[in-house]
């Protein structure tokens, strides 16, 4: 009897117009993706992962694929309608787009590239677009870990698979699944320092806000260990010669007898000296012995 009843009701359920309804929305939906069509809003990027290849894989310690291969790509999607992704072959993974809010920076942690060399703990800086061109900044040998480049103010299209970015409010990690608790420890310590807003030397604008920021050192290791904290003093005399001096924690030693870098290694090492206010009250000679204190 029920095999009976069911071969009657099965035949009215075509003729309902609600199922005609569900059915036309389901492949309204499914059809474009079926036939590799992707549609990226305007306000994220596309990541692409492909999950298999006539390429082959990865060779080891790669994780970005920049000829094809199996794996996250090189190449990302920005906003709008692409064709030729299906879905047997590629994942894409919708990121946002990374913003830096006005008068403040982010860091950058790149998961691929060329290995540090032992002496250094920061990634050189490499033309890649403020980071958006993924593969020219890999063949251009970027190295992997913590970058010396900042991102500005500003709104960023990056491929999150290969680079991790740090700002004040936010963490953008990307589809990859790794634990984030290095990187939410390096978020803690950058902003113990204040390291998000700009150094200001001098007075502010119209002579309004005068401060001095102290920063003593900090650590450099990937672990990190606890930071030591920026002092703000108001005690800012505009009358008195101002400069601020940039201690680099990275690359090469000084020779023996040196207590300054050479010129011909601050354009590398990207060394600062900004000065100039008004009076001066002692000479850069007495700032070295006195340890860079006036």
């Amino acid at each position: 009897m029920n095999f009976i009843a069911l071969g009657f009701a099965f035949p009215a359920a075509l003729h309902n117009p609600w199922l005609h309804g569900v059915a036309l929305v389901v492949l309204l939906v499914c059809l474009p993706r079926l036939l590799g069509i992707v549609y990226i809003p305007h306000t994220q990027v596309g990541i692409i992962e492909k999950i298999w290849s006539s390429k082959g894989s990865l060779r080891e310690g790669q994780i970005i694929a920049r000829n094809g291969e199996a794996g996250y790509q090189a190449r990302f999607l920005r906003g709008g309608i692409h064709f030729g992704l299906y879905p047997w072959q590629y994942r894409i993974h919708k990121e946002p787009l990374v913003v830096v809010a006005e008068g403040k920076m982010a860091y950058v942690y790149a998961r691929d590239g060329v290995p540090l060399e032992p002496i250094h703990t920061l990634g050189r800086t490499v033309d890649s677009n403020h980071f958006q061109d993924a593969m020219r900044f890999l063949e251009a040998h970027g190295q992997r870990g913590r970058q010396r480049g900042i991102l500005r103010e500003g709104v960023y299209a990056i491929n999150l698979a290969l680079f991790v970015v740090i700002t004040e409010e936010r963490m953008f990690s990307g589809p990859v699944r790794e634990s984030a608790e290095r990187y939410e420890s390096w978020k803690a310590q950058l902003a113990s320092m204040r390291a998000f807003d700009p150094v200001v030397i001098g007075t502010g604008v119209g002579g309004q806000s005068h401060f001095r920021a102290v920063v003593t050192e900090t650590s450099a290791s990937e672990a990190g260990s606890t930071p030591s904290l920026a002092a703000a003093t108001p005690d800012f005399n505009p009358n008195v010669d101002t400069i601020g001096v940039v201690s680099i924690q990275d690359g090469p030693t000084i020779g023996s007898g040196e207590s300054l870098l050479p010129k011909r290694r601050r354009s590398m090492e990207r060394i600062t000296i900004i000065s100039r206010t008004r009076k001066p009250s002692c000479n850069w000679e007495e700032n070295v012995a006195n340890s860079y204190k006036c």
